[in-house]
């Protein structure tokens, strides 16, 4: 789990999986995808906007929007604004190519226009 300052916002990678493309998932042969499951709670007194397009797949230096609906994953996260207290679960999805090796998990948070990028290994 990640602290935010100054806006104490907390990030939890709950888990993570592979799963295979289903029936009616259009996707290269060579790829299947990743999803990371994730808990973001408002700490703060302010509320908190998320979304899922701050949040990077790395794998060898090469940043992937997590942007896949796979037919066989639920509760897949979406945009919001948590108050203060609230917190969200879910999944966010893309695609990887089989065999990837040390992906990495990237957040990128904009506090007082400072960007900063949090960085989790996904093993």
């Amino acid at each position: 789990m990640v602290k935010l300052q100054p806006i104490d916002v907390s990030l939890k990678v709950n888990s993570f999986q592979y799963v295979e493309p289903g029936e009616y998932d259009s996707i290269d042969e060579e790829k299947h995808f990743i999803v990371a499951n994730v808990t973001i709670t408002n700490k703060s007194r302010k509320s908190y906007d998320y979304n899922p397009y701050d949040f990077k797949l790395n794998v060898n230096g090469n940043n992937t929007d997590f942007y896949a609906y796979p037919d066989a994953v639920k509760n897949l996260l979406d945009s919001g604004t948590l108050d203060k207290g609230a917190s969200v679960t879910g999944n966010l999805a893309t695609e990887i190519k089989q065999g990837a090796t040390n992906p990495k998990l990237k957040l990128n948070v904009n506090v007082l226009d400072n960007s900063k990028n949090i960085t989790f290994s996904l093993k």
